[in-house]
């Protein structure tokens, strides 16, 4: 949940406490690093022997040791971090530790390739420019090489990631293109070619990509710069749109919990049909925080279930956004809206800084992950039911493909068979289903399945029940159904929770 936090932390420690700076170790130095990581791996990272084999872990990491510069050991070292298939545990590359220059340029993998988003003043004249080779290697070619060196739960992340990586010289020499100790080599899709110098991390975070929606109105174009949390009423779509970016206290707007209060005062007073709640670019904060506002949510669809619920999605949903997307996803009738997120149900975590006692590196790794569904649920992502090509010539129009897809879906949803009299009576009860109790109860004729919160779980679960036919209820969200048998005593026989089956003992 402070996942981010700690590695602007991380990040800023690493560019001001030279003394951690440790170089030209011996091969018994890093290997003294190495059986460091490998015990305090072990022993931090949650379920470590249901994620990956032991044996290929360490084999992974002692490879690294025939590497011969120190850049090298340090790759290898992420590259078998790589196999756990977690973000947040990995090794930050701005550390002096690691002296690894950058490009004063942002760029982003749009539907329609990579073009460069924002510059330095020098690089000016790149912004707009669409890159196909970077030293010599085409964009996807290249991606594919450095795809083991990069962090992430799974591909979406990675694809979101890549931009920044392949403009750091020590992933791009671990991919094996031509080392380029001052400047890389872009190739433009116009055919010229540009030799980019590098430069300081600190003049590649003034620079920023202004991705379309991001603090910004993708309907009137306002402007919520700094903001953590915002929202806009549009009157004439009757339509109340919410963007989080962070899960905690806005120093320069109001407390969170008084932001809440205020889209509830929204929600009671206003012409409201539609509900966004825009996920795309956040990741941080307080998943504690969540539960007034999910609540909220979920309570004003139960008394106007006529209203439909939006979520936006993109591959930089993660941490305590990916949880909120989830929470909501599982309560209430919500359409998600974008991408695939940067990470799952179950694999948003809290990390903690491991420091390797001689070089110096600083190694983040998760130790505890915050659950927002079932255990067997090993989705690595959450996919939207209406996928969004997100193009350049979005971005350069500043239209916002999003908001469109959103106000084109009909506004009537389709109609569900309700239970009969006879299966609302039989059904009513408690069910113990793959671990977690599962309370089915009746509220002026309708049937719901609900699911609370555990300890050490934001997992909790609500959604209306409705006649599907051949033994079968059909729900309020998406590829979700639960199976019975009315001639059992306990008629609820297990729940198809999207393509994972989890039973009643």
């Amino acid at each position: 949940m402070f996942r981010t936090l700690i590695l602007l932390l991380l990040s800023i420690q690493f560019f001001t406490l030279k003394a951690q700076v440790k170089r030209d170790l011996t091969k018994s130095q890093w290997k003294e690093d190495i059986n460091f990581l490998k015990t305090q791996i072990k022993k931090t990272f949650p379920d470590f022997d249901d994620r990956i084999s032991e044996t290929a872990f360490d084999s992974q990491l002692e490879a690294s040791l025939n590497q011969e510069s120190s850049t090298e050991i340090v790759l290898e070292i992420q590259r078998a971090l790589g196999l756990l298939e977690d973000e947040g545990t990995s090794i930050y590359p701005f550390q002096k530790a690691f002296d690894s220059p950058v490009l004063p340029i942002k760029s982003y993998w749009f539907s329609d390739g990579m073009y460069i988003c924002d510059a330095n003043e020098a690089n000016q004249p790149l912004i707009g420019k669409k890159i196909v080779r970077i030293n010599g290697e085409t964009v996807e070619n290249l991606f594919e090489k450095m795809k083991p060196y990069l962090p992430g739960d799974n591909l979406s992340y990675k694809k979101y990631a890549f931009p920044m990586y392949s403009q750091i010289s020590a992933w791009l020499t671990a991919a094996g293109t031509e080392s380029m100790e001052k400047y890389i080599t872009l190739e433009l899709e116009n055919g010229e070619s540009i030799n980019v110098p590098f430069e300081t991390v600190s003049e590649y975070i003034k620079i920023k990509r202004n991705l379309v929606g991001n603090r910004e109105s993708g309907f009137t174009g306002k402007k919520f710069e700094g903001s953590y949390y915002w929202k806009e009423y549009i009157p004439e779509h009757k339509l109340l749109t919410i963007q989080f970016l962070r899960i905690i206290n806005d120093p320069s707007g109001i407390p969170f919990k008084q932001f809440v209060k205020e889209i509830s005062n929204d929600l009671n007073e206003k012409d409201i049909e539609r509900i966004i709640v825009d996920n795309r670019f956040g990741g941080g904060g307080n998943g504690f925080k969540l539960k007034p506002f999910t609540d909220l949510i979920k309570n004003h669809l139960i008394s106007y279930p006529e209203k439909a619920l939006f979520i936006f999605t993109s591959r930089a949903t993660k941490g305590t956004i990916a949880e909120l997307t989830s929470i909501l996803a599982n309560n209430t009738p919500a359409i998600l809206v974008g991408e695939n997120t940067g990470e799952g149900a179950n694999s948003v975590g809290d990390i903690k800084k491991i420091e390797l006692p001689n070089s110096g590196i600083n190694v983040s790794v998760t130790h505890t992950l915050w659950k927002t569904s079932w255990d067997k649920d090993v989705r690595n992502t959450l996919q939207p039911e209406k996928t969004i090509a997100y193009s350049h010539e979005h971005h350069k129009s500043r239209q916002d493909p999003w908001y469109n897809a959103t106000l084109s879906m009909p506004e009537e949803k389709p109609s569900k068979a309700l239970l009969s009299s006879e299966m609302r009576q039989k059904l009513v009860g408690s069910y113990s289903i793959g671990g977690q109790k599962m309370t089915i109860y009746e509220d002026n004729g309708k049937v719901y399945a609900t699911v609370k919160r555990a300890i050490k779980s934001f997992f909790e679960l609500h959604t209306q029940l409705y006649d599907g036919g051949a033994n079968r209820l059909s729900t309020d969200l998406n590829d979700v159904f639960i199976f019975y048998d009315m001639n059992g005593n306990r008629p609820i026989l297990s729940v198809q929770w999207k393509e994972i089956l989890i039973e009643n003992p």
